[in-house]
């Protein structure tokens, strides 16, 4: 009898192509030998290209592109953001994230050079970000409770491509998400690993998609 092959499971997202409307643009990743997140290229308009540069608990980013800028991330003894420095080619954006007993953040706060610093809310429901606030605008995002949010969920990618590390992540995957006055619907394909291959939303007159190819040791 032939022998059962398990799936793959250390994969990570290789590329992520968009398309939407008259936009189609691709992200194409690299990892290093810590399977960590070391560029990133983006072919869309005002292309630019991302190194990520690990250092302890530092993590220091450049963009090299029409518009250039560098960060500098600071993460905790849980591998979450703590702060982050964005320098651009104007200004200068500093946010610190804090976090409550379970390591879920409460709050970040973003200082833009000398401006008043700006605070955002976060409430978590069954594990899951399903409030934001900032200045009395409040966003809110359903979760289907049994889809569990496995990789190629667009908060971790988002994060990843950002930031090369996070300050949230959620148990399950996005259904909707509301902010006025869009409202956003999410629809999900998967490979025969369970694995996100494509995400697509609809606001009820568009529908923007990312497809995710992997790599996989």
């Amino acid at each position: 009898m032939p022998s059962v092959i398990p799936p793959k499971t250390d994969c990570h997202i290789a590329s992520a192509n968009y398309s939407g409307g008259i936009l189609n643009f691709t992200y194409t990743l690299t990892y290093n030998d810590d399977g960590k997140i070391s560029k990133l290229v983006y072919d869309g308009l005002s292309a630019y290209v991302k190194t990520f540069t690990y250092s302890g608990n530092m993590i220091y980013i450049n963009l090299n592109g029409i518009h250039s800028a560098t960060d500098t991330i600071t993460l905790n003894s849980a591998g979450l953001m703590v702060t982050h420095k964005e320098t651009t080619d104007t200004s200068v954006y500093n946010t610190t994230f804090t976090y409550d007993a379970n390591e879920q953040v409460v709050s970040s706060t973003t200082q833009q050079d000398t401006l008043t610093p700006v605070t955002t809310n976060y409430t978590f429901t069954n594990g899951d970000l399903t409030n934001t606030s900032v200045s009395g605008m409040r966003d809110t995002t359903v979760y289907s409770l049994d889809k569990p949010a496995v990789i190629g969920n667009l908060d971790d990618f988002d994060q990843l491509i950002y930031y090369g590390a996070s300050y949230y992540t959620n148990k399950h995957l996005k259904q909707s998400f509301s902010s006025w006055p869009y409202h956003y619907t999410f629809t999900y394909s998967y490979d025969e690993d369970g694995k996100i291959t494509s995400v697509a939303s609809n606001d009820g007159t568009a529908i923007e998609t990312f497809n995710f190819n992997y790599e996989c040791k």
